[in-house]
């Protein structure tokens, strides 16, 4: 895997964003399960001198076999829901898992948050096929750091995208230092 990291510094700031200088954010990508799972670790660092409050927001287009034709997004909301591509935009709110196959056969595209307190959608943008993104409310205060794992994988199908369903809420196991 590999890390990269963005740190707020204070030249070039616009005077009305001072506020952010120390603001870092540190993103680790692993993969995973032969190659077919890329694991997205995302560290918040607030290195500012007052608190923070922001979201972090991943935001995907998915097009299982490299196309939107015959999409079906499924996803948890109060129970495994499921609906086929939508021409226009359509939001729905999931808690945790969404899956993204192409018809009812073959491979499908899973997205799962180990923050069991982010907030998933999965949005129809019609032509543009699904539009998955999980947002994370950011409360920290000075010195403060916050993570979260993203897991997204492609499954052989559909069952198997719904055996990663057990991830939500599940962080990497940390190190010893």
């Amino acid at each position: 895997g590999f890390s990269t990291t963005a740190t707020v510094a204070a030249s070039g700031i616009p005077p009305d964003q001072a506020r952010l200088v120390g603001l870092s954010v540190t993103t680790t990508y692993l993969v995973a399960g032969g190659g077919t799972t890329l694991v997205a670790e995302t560290t918040v660092t607030n290195g500012t001198q007052s608190r923070l409050h922001s979201n972090l927001t991943l935001g995907t287009y998915l097009q299982p076999g490299g196309s939107v034709n015959d999409v079906v997004v499924h996803y948890l909301r109060h129970g495994e829901r499921s609906r086929a591509r939508a021409h226009g935009t359509l939001w729905s709110t999931t808690e945790g898992w969404i899956a993204v196959a192409s018809g009812n056969a073959g491979p499908a595209l899973t997205i799962v948050s180990s923050d069991s307190h982010a907030r998933m959608m999965c949005g129809d943008m019609g032509l543009l096929g699904v539009h998955p993104f999980i947002s994370s409310e950011i409360d920290l205060v000075p010195g403060g750091t916050q993570t979260s794992t993203t897991y997204i994988a492609v499954a052989r199908d559909l069952d198997e995208a719904r055996a990663y369903r057990p991830l939500v809420g599940t962080a990497l196991p940390m190190a010893d230092a």
